[in-house]
């Protein structure tokens, strides 16, 4: 299965390739107000108003300054009447798509499960050596957070 790598801080993660609609630079410019807590600001990207989704503090991680993230990566969810809507985060570098066979998945630790919230957790894949944590997608971004974020678009 194909995933994207990407950095929140020194730790590396992947998401699923499949729900990736694109990536895009972030310039530490001003992002935009937005309506729903789900969201904490917005950016408009070629035309489109994109809320913005502290994927950072949904897994459990520290909240750092937005003008030190590099990449905004544009996830493409499905909503429940078969459209999509799209929701950003920001990231602090994007690198390449990983191929990461079931096989590679190992036992995640208690500290990185108790860490980050096992729900959000795919598993993680020894790659190349080293462990990369592999979320969830569908933990994340809940039917809730997407009929939430599709209606206020």
């Amino acid at each position: 299965m194909q995933y994207l790598q990407f950095l929140l801080g020194e730790v590396e993660f992947a998401i699923d390739l499949d729900i990736i609609d694109s990536v895009a630079a972030f310039n530490g410019g001003p992002l935009l107000p937005h309506p729903l807590p789900q969201a904490q600001e917005s950016i408009a990207i070629r035309g489109r108003k994109i809320p913005i989704f502290g994927l950072r503090e949904r897994i459990g991680l520290p909240s750092e300054d937005k003008a030190k993230a590099k990449r905004i990566i544009i996830f493409s969810i499905e909503t429940s009447s078969n459209g999509r809507v799209l929701i950003g985060s920001l990231v602090d570098w994007v690198g390449e798509v990983l191929n990461i066979e079931e096989a590679h998945f190992i036992e995640p630790s208690s500290v990185v499960g108790a860490a980050l919230g096992k729900h959000f957790l795919k598993g993680v894949a020894s790659y190349e050596g080293r462990p990369i944590i592999v979320l969830a997608a569908e933990e994340l971004f809940t039917p809730d957070i997407v009929k939430a974020i599709s209606s206020a678009a």
